[in-house]
């Protein structure tokens, strides 16, 4: 995929975002992602709906096409065309999606990402 395409498609996950931060529940995820925000506190205390929906706002917020371009920007070496590698990632359990910058940093480099979740973090996938 290339790095105009890789920017399109968090442009469009942050527009999701967004939406579903501003209570628009008619979204095809929407309804699985709201099944987890209200519940993520069950697994880990930390995880209360309304850190989560500031988490998700705040990623919603970063993923504005002006905010990816300013930040890739300052890596020329993005723009090139490199060999893709797998990347493996280790996510801490103590934030609601502390490790989202780590994986968008992977996926934008145009690099494969393997994620490992902390323990508290497994009920998030299916």
């Amino acid at each position: 995929m290339e790095l105009k395409q890789r920017i399109e498609s968090f442009v469009k996950l942050g527009e999701f975002l967004r939406d579903y931060s501003n209570g628009d529940k008619e979204l095809g995820f929407s309804k699985k992602l709201n099944e987890i925000v209200i519940n993520d506190h069950i697994q880990n205390p930390w995880f209360t709906e309304k850190n989560v929906k500031k988490a998700i706002s705040a990623i919603g917020e970063s993923l504005k096409v002006e905010k990816i371009e300013s930040w890739i920007n300052r890596y020329p070496y993005l723009k090139k065309k490199n060999p893709v590698r797998n990347i493996g990632v280790i996510t801490a359990g103590n934030i609601p999606l502390v490790g989202f910058h780590d994986f968008i940093s992977v996926l934008i480099s145009g690099h494969n990402v393997f994620v490992k979740q902390s323990s508290n973090d497994k009920h998030l996938l299916p």
